[in-house]
């Protein structure tokens, strides 16, 4: 298999003060040519493999990775892939568009938190909530929306974050 290669080699921004990018919003996916337009929807699931192979990659310099966003990769687009575990098992959670707000009686909570973008010397605390309503598109293009209370929920919250131009050292 070779070296490990090092994080900064799959994520483009590695360095909060040297990186403007870290700090703008990016753009959602045009999912009326995503369901209409093959060539369109072909650069977006390619971009998504993109994404799913920096998730699984073990870094030589960096702790295993549980969601990644389109800001850690430099893609201009609002694209988030997790890693959800359920039932012994680990699936890759595919969110297009995504959006989140605090879910009616969810609860402020403070999680010891770090990022490849910014591989803080240490984890930070930070505040998240403990539910959310998210919306999002599915890579099938169906529109959905639910709530998220498991333990995927604070990783989704960053990497959503992250492509609305939001750190961790900023919550």
């Amino acid at each position: 298999m070779g070296r490990l290669p090092n994080i900064e080699k799959w994520l483009v921004q590695v360095d909060e003060r040297n990186n403007a990018m870290l700090k703008v919003a990016l753009f959602d996916v045009n999912m009326r040519l995503y369901n209409n337009n093959d060539v369109y929807k072909r650069l977006i699931t390619d971009i998504i493999d993109h994404m799913i192979d920096a998730l699984h990659r073990k870094y030589a310099n960096y702790p295993e990775i549980r969601g990644i966003s389109g800001a850690n990769v430099g893609i201009p687009f609002n694209i988030v892939v997790i890693k959800i575990k359920r039932a012994m098992k680990t699936v890759d959670g595919i969110f297009i568009n995504p959006k989140y707000k605090r879910a009616e009686s969810s609860n402020v909570i403070t999680v010891a938190s770090n990022c490849g973008s910014l591989r803080l010397e240490k984890d930070i605390p930070t505040k998240r909530y403990d539910a959310i309503n998210m919306s999002y598109f599915s890579i099938d293009g169906v529109y959905v929306q639910k709530r998220v209370d498991e333990r995927e929920v604070c990783t989704l919250q960053h990497e959503i974050d992250h492509n609305n131009g939001i750190l961790i050292t900023d919550c």
